[in-house]
């Protein structure tokens, strides 16, 4: 329903477009809270950044998507114990966050 071209929808596709509109308004809620926890844990360790790919891989498998899910407090635990404690609040948060998705699956 998209025109690339035309940089416009097509006429017909109000519903898929406004599916996309809230799929798109959702994600982008979700990446203004990511930004705001990356900013947090910056703010507590400016190299943290080493850390902080994404921690959620999908990977095909024989049986459907495998979805593996690295915890956050194991990865700042390659910290000092000072930076882990000031890193603990968006640990934990991350770690709920990513806990709900997964139980969303």
């Amino acid at each position: 329903g998209f025109d690339a071209e035309t940089n416009q929808w097509k006429e017909g596709f109000d519903e898929q477009r406004l599916a996309w509109e809230a799929e798109y308004a959702a994600a982008q809620g979700r990446w203004e809270a990511h930004k705001a926890a990356v900013a947090k844990a910056l703010e507590a360790e400016p190299e943290i950044g080493l850390l902080l790919p994404c921690n959620v891989v999908l990977r095909e498998a024989e049986e459907g998507v495998e979805v593996l899910i690295q915890d956050p407090k194991e990865m700042f635990r390659v910290l000092p114990e000072a930076t882990q404690r000031a890193l603990a609040p968006v640990a934990e948060e991350a770690r709920t966050r990513l806990s709900r998705a997964l139980a969303r699956l």
